[in-house]
């Protein structure tokens, strides 16, 4: 009768083991959106606070996506919840940047309505 329960409890742990490596790999290269406080200055945006939890709230803001490979793929710069705000000129408040190589990084740099306006 010993037997069975100490059978149960080998069986328990290794299937226990299985879940936590096949959700370990699951976590693992996933695509993430991260919310960063920041307060314009007179010649950049300063970041204030990094990783902003969701009930922290910030008149000005940026989210920053992140690829798979742990690359930052976009950066998007909020004023109140809009996008569309009073800058600098040269300071662009939405960012995207590729990856098509290991050695290469192209920036484009976008108007509030996602056209681009330069790339670097």
């Amino acid at each position: 009768m010993l037997i069975l329960p100490v059978a149960m409890k080998k069986i328990s742990c290794y299937i226990l083991i299985i879940v936590l490596f096949l959700m370990n790999i699951g976590c693992n290269g996933q695509e993430k959106n991260l919310i960063h406080a920041f307060e314009p200055t007179a010649s950049d945006f300063r970041i204030m606070k990094w990783n902003l939890k969701k009930n922290e709230n910030s008149d000005y803001y940026l989210t920053e996506k992140i690829d798979l490979k742990n690359r930052v793929t976009e950066l998007k710069f909020y004023k109140e919840g809009k996008n569309d705000f009073d800058h600098l000129c040269y300071l662009q408040t939405w960012i995207k940047y590729e990856y098509p190589n290991d050695t290469t990084i192209i920036q484009t740099n976008l108007n509030n309505k996602g056209t681009p306006e330069a790339n670097i």
